[in-house]
């Protein structure tokens, strides 16, 4: 949620855009089998729905380059790696 509020610098629609990623996921529940890295998937979904949003509602330009986000570590543990294959 938090790379989503902060490139379109709103909490709430930065937690319906986060919504809809799993709404739309659920809907295409049938191809999360072919999802190697489940937790990369949703950073990459997430950003991208945030910039559609800003670009449809003519929001400015924001330089990824500025978002005060930390990603996490995104090598997958055995446990990861287990969850992603039950899906």
């Amino acid at each position: 949620m938090q790379l989503a509020c902060s490139i379109v610098r709103s909490t709430e629609t930065g937690e319906e855009i986060v919504d809809d990623v799993f709404v739309k996921m659920w809907s295409n529940r049938a191809g999360l089998d072919r999802i190697n890295n489940l937790t990369v998937y949703l950073y990459v979904a997430v950003k991208n729905t945030a910039i559609n949003y800003n670009m449809a509602n003519r929001i400015s330009y924001v330089d990824i380059e500025s978002i005060n986000y930390e990603l996490k570590d995104l090598s997958s543990s055995a446990h990861d790696m287990l969850i992603t294959d039950e899906l």
